[in-house]
């Protein structure tokens, strides 16, 4: 914020136009920060806000540079105050005016909740909210739902939240991510937002039933208890009705329909509004303070970080859990695993040494022959008729013991070969046993 003696001297303005063209990046810069929608967080001066892209100068490596981030994937950006100049004569202090405005702190309900989102994650981001003093906790909601118990659970953890004004911002809250946006007493749409019952297919599990602890949530939040049971219940019929001048959701069609019986909830921001459930339309999360009656809010968190490394530590308690109940299985698994090796390796040297003395005999029954076709060209003495007649003599005494040979050795080859098939069927079924085991898979 510029002092008052910058704020009425042209003198002075036109000195800080003159600096910041003569130094350019040498003089402090406004610290604003953008968030990005995949959690990164970039701290710097917003140059330039386009219709597509927003441009923000940032220091790095003891140079500034210009990043350019598309506006789709913006999730939100903060002001922050511009430092006094250092010719001004205001004396500078540890606190900016930015420290003045409410701090929030964006808690992201992206994803599956039971995959994406746990109940874990959550508490890590609210307790990681109150050390840095958010006063607004901003759900941001873009998922499809997930697990009931799951769900239960993140709403027990919200609940803990009482120092904490709770705002949910939705892009997109089905199923069971709907019935945890019900629980905040505020919930904003965003302008192609969605909140009611997911796309027709296969349910949650356990999603046609209203837990007590959630409808009392629901209701504590000011929500009609109807539109959370119809979020998870096709069956509900509903309308609106105007009663004291407000919107009433009512079961039935005696008013303004809102959903027939056996159709799902799709709430869009027109409707949402309509019935009374959402507050306001806001084009971005950034900017819900304005329907929040906040003249200006900053950004002092976000959760994306503390979810996904709350998610990481559960998947890998899972995986240990997992290894240490298969352990017993995975050990019988291995152990016949290396029996199989083992009875194949010896199987292998038993069919090379039988094929060892197969080639043997086979060469000695050559051999045998080429001496019998050289003693018939020495006993015909240029009778050529004779020496066919010895030499076909002694081909036929060849062929025979050759074939007489194969027939001895033949019933071991398939014999060895069938035990051999038979060891790698059983390897190759405890491979994939082996593999469906490790990966959660039943048989």
């Amino acid at each position: 914020m510029m002092s008052p003696a910058a704020s009425h001297s042209p003198r002075v303005k036109l000195g800080l136009i003159a600096a910041a063209v003569c130094v350019g990046v040498c003089s402090p810069s406004r610290a604003d920060t953008v968030v990005t929608t995949d959690g990164r967080t970039y701290h710097g001066q917003v140059i330039a806000t386009g219709r597509e892209r927003v441009f923000i100068r940032v220091r790095q490596d003891g140079a500034h540079r210009i990043v350019q981030v598309a506006r789709d994937a913006v999730e939100s950006i903060t002001r922050g105050p511009v430092p006094s100049p250092a010719s001004s004569p205001v004396r500078p202090t540890t606190s900016t005016a930015g420290d003045d405005e409410p701090g929030y702190y964006l808690l992201p309900i992206h994803g599956r909740i039971g995959d994406d989102v746990t109940a874990a994650g959550v508490k890590a981001v609210i307790a990681d909210a109150r050390r840095r003093r958010a006063a607004v906790l901003l759900l941001r909601f873009d998922s499809t739902g997930g697990s009931r118990e799951e769900a239960e659970a993140v709403i027990a953890a919200l609940q803990s939240t009482e120092t904490l004004r709770r705002v949910a911002c939705v892009r997109r809250a089905l199923s069971w991510a709907a019935v945890v946006a019900m629980t905040c007493p505020v919930i904003v749409m965003e302008p192609n937002g969605l909140i009611g019952a997911a796309s027709p297919g296969p349910p949650d599990v356990g999603a046609a039933t209203l837990p007590s602890a959630c409808r009392d949530a629901v209701q504590t939040a000011g929500h009609p208890v109807l539109l959370a049971r119809a979020a998870l219940d096709p069956a509900v019929a509903l309308c609106v009705e105007s009663r004291d001048g407000r919107p009433t959701v009512v079961e039935g069609s005696a008013g303004t329909a809102l959903k027939a019986a056996g159709r799902p909830l799709r709430l869009y921001p027109t409707e949402a509004v309509a019935c009374g459930l959402a507050k306001a339309v806001c084009e971005r999360p950034h900017l819900v303070h304005e329907p929040l009656g906040l003249s200006a809010w900053r950004l002092i968190g976000t959760g994306h970080t503390v979810m996904a490394e709350q998610v990481k530590r559960r998947d890998r308690r899972r995986r240990e859990d997992h290894l240490d109940a298969i352990e017993p299985e995975l050990e019988r698994i291995d152990g016949e695993m290396k029996e199989i090796e083992a009875a194949l390796v010896a199987l292998a040297t038993q069919a090379k040494a039988l094929d060892g003395e197969f080639k043997e005999r086979a060469e000695a029954i050559q051999s045998e022959y080429r001496r019998a076709y050289a003693k018939a060209i020495e006993q015909a003495d240029g009778n050529d008729s004779l020496q066919e007649a010895l030499q076909r003599k002694a081909r036929a005494i060849r062929d025979r013991k050759l074939q007489q040979l194969r027939a001895e050795y033949e019933p071991q080859v398939k014999k060895l070969r069938a035990q051999i098939d038979w060891y790698r069927t059983q390897q190759r079924e405890l491979e994939v046993a082996r593999a469906r085991l490790l990966s959660g898979e039943s048989r």
